[in-house]
């Protein structure tokens, strides 16, 4: 039997073939243009007919393409391998070598289809018996770029733990690089223009939903922590300790929002200080109203975003 597995959504394809596999007891052996050379002298097992002859199950990730050379010599062979009831030949490909070629389609969500991308890491979640918050499935989605390898990975993690929502932060590891969170940031520092300085760089390396969800985030800490922190310029560890105990937040977004700096670190200014809680209100909705115009395409997201920017300074 041989299947044409179409479409982008690699992770979903080779989940398939192992759902294959298993069902019928094989095992499941990949190869990928890289590694066509081993493929090729694999390939006589499928094609041998003997009284006891072994079932193979092979999966090729060629979505990279192949030479013209090697398509046909795979063309070849295929007639040997397509009514074949004990030998499976998954083959991912841009195109289909055969005009009538069954074929499977796995495909990605747009990537402004937020709602769809949401929906298949919840059935991701569901289907490892793993409960988490919304909150806590969006950060999976955003943190790790979208990809549904690592996302599996991480959901791996929280299979065996009792209580996934509670363990999360301690077992999440956060794919996103360090530049964007340090950039929010920065970025909240309203009295100055320095994330001026790093707008292209920021809007070229990362998706603007990740650029929202990040700021999102570090303005809703802020905004928690008015109603639990006093409102003073500095802070020591041990009161940082307390916080972070009624706060749920990390000793590092603790420093980063209270303005609190170990030994050697150069000083920093509080952000708890530069808001009121009207003002820290208004640029959340702003926040909102830039990702609708983003998501709707009413508005280019670059001018939105530099507006808002614009609006948050204060002299």
């Amino acid at each position: 039997m041989i299947e044409y597995l179409i479409g982008d959504n690699e992770f979903q394809k080779y989940q398939y073939v192992k759902q294959q596999a298993s069902k019928r007891k094989i095992e499941l052996r990949t190869f990928d243009t890289k590694s066509w050379k081993n493929f090729e002298e694999y390939l006589p097992n499928m094609l041998s007919k003997t009284l006891f002859s072994e079932k193979h199950m092979v999966f090729c990730d060629f979505k990279s393409g192949l030479s013209k050379k090697r398509r046909e010599y795979l063309k070849e062979r295929l007639e040997l391998i397509k009514d074949s009831d004990e030998n499976f030949l998954f083959l991912s490909m841009s195109r289909p070598l055969e005009r009538k070629a069954k074929k499977r389609a796995f495909k990605l969500p747009k990537p402004w289809k937020d709602d769809e991308w949401m929906q298949l890491v919840i059935g991701m979640a569901r289907d490892k018996g793993v409960k988490l918050s919304h909150e806590k499935l969006k950060r999976l989605l955003y943190e790790t770029d979208k990809d549904l390898w690592k996302i599996n990975s991480e959901l791996e993690k929280f299979t065996a733990v009792k209580h996934p929502d509670e363990a999360f932060d301690s077992l999440f590891y956060s794919y996103s690089r360090k530049q964007l969170r340090e950039f929010c940031y920065t970025f909240c520092d309203r009295t100055s223009l320095r994330a001026a300085d790093d707008f292209d760089r920021v809007l070229r390396e990362y998706q603007p939903q990740q650029i929202i969800f990040f700021l999102q985030k570090t303005y809703l800490d802020l905004y928690k922590l008015m109603f639990i922190a006093p409102r003073k310029e500095r802070f020591n560890f041990n009161e940082l300790r307390e916080l972070s105990g009624k706060s749920k937040l990390s000793i590092p977004v603790l420093s980063a929002l209270t303005g609190f700096t170990f030994k050697n670190e150069p000083p920093r200014r509080s952000l708890l200080m530069l808001y009121s809680e009207k003002e820290m209100e208004a640029f959340l909705e702003q926040l909102l109203m830039i990702e609708r115009g983003f998501k709707t395409g009413r508005q280019d997201f670059r001018t939105g975003f530099l507006a808002f920017f614009n609006s948050t300074r204060r002299g």
